[in-house]
């Protein structure tokens, strides 16, 4: 249920020439498995010419068929490790929505075969080395199961309440501030007025309610 992770892909790199198609293992983000897959793309009208010969990089994301008018915003940042030069990695990012129409983004050269060859192979195991990390937001139209995945629930924005919405947090999640306002002596307070009785209810449902909850009694309370 992570909303980020790392994928390690280590590529063997055919004879010059070879073709081939690769898939790492999957990290799973957001409940759905995320995969890197390697193309390597030789020029066959003259195999020894690399300069014109390509090594593609994509991300793929493995949603369940059967599911239906899914979409999932991600973003990633793919880092080619030079052979023997830590500074001299390559790196490059990527911003997709994701979905079934959409399931893979990437680049189909990522790098020139030629460059990969010089630069790049690793030459202890005949290999190439990418870093991949992933962050991905919340899926849509998909059931999301917010508390039982993360242990939390958010707040509705009802309207350019989102500074707000952000303050409140900010409270909640620290304890000491969230104890202090349950701790406020709201016994005999007005129901509808109480700008202290609503802040109490709306942490309550926070940290017990099983899906987001709207602060518009708080802001009835502030009148």
């Amino acid at each position: 249920y992570r909303y980020d992770g790392n994928i390690i892909f280590h590529i063997h790199i055919p004879p010059r020439g070879r073709s081939c198609q690769i898939s790492s293992e999957p990290s799973i983000i957001r409940t759905f498995p995320w995969t890197l897959i390697g193309h390597i793309k030789p020029n066959h009208d003259n195999f020894q010419n690399d300069n014109v010969g390509v090594f593609g990089l994509f991300l793929k994301c493995g949603v369940d068929k059967t599911i239906q008018n899914w979409s999932i915003f991600a973003k990633a940042e793919l880092t080619l490790l030079h052979a023997t030069n830590s500074k001299k990695n390559y790196v490059k990012k990527i911003n997709h929505l994701f979905n079934s129409r959409s399931i893979d983004w990437g680049f189909h050269n990522f790098k020139y075969l030629k460059e990969i060859y010089d630069e790049f192979l690793h030459p202890s195991d005949n290999t190439i080395r990418i870093e991949a990390k992933i962050h991905a937001d919340p899926p849509r139209n998909v059931d999301w199961d917010s508390k039982g995945q993360t242990g939390f629930v958010g707040l509705r924005n009802i309207g350019a309440t989102c500074y707000m919405n952000s303050f409140l947090q900010t409270i909640y999640f620290t304890k000491k501030l969230r104890k202090a306002v349950y701790a406020l002596p709201t016994d005999h307070d007005d129901q509808s007025h109480s700008i202290p009785l609503a802040l109490q209810k709306l942490f309550y449902d926070l940290q017990f309610s099983d899906r987001a909850v709207s602060t518009k009694k708080l802001t009835r309370s502030f009148g």
